[in-house]
């Protein structure tokens, strides 16, 4: 996923979707810099990273297959 697929509504769709299989507790996005340090979406330069938690282990095998 790049900078260009990220809008207001991802961390929504991202959790619709990974509820389908198991409760979601947490939904973390963060945004690689040119620097490769990691920064909030709004000023992202690089590639987007999506971070899902789980209640338990059964959603952990989740593959979307964005990417």
């Amino acid at each position: 996923m790049d900078a260009d697929d990220v809008d207001d509504e991802l961390e929504a769709e991202v959790a619709d979707e990974c509820r389908k299989f198991g409760r979601v507790t947490r939904i973390s996005v963060s945004c690689e810099q040119r620097d490769d340090s990691y920064e909030l979406p709004e000023s992202c330069t690089g590639d987007v990273r999506v971070f899902v938690e789980f209640a338990s282990q059964s959603g952990s095998r989740l593959n979307l297959g964005w990417g």
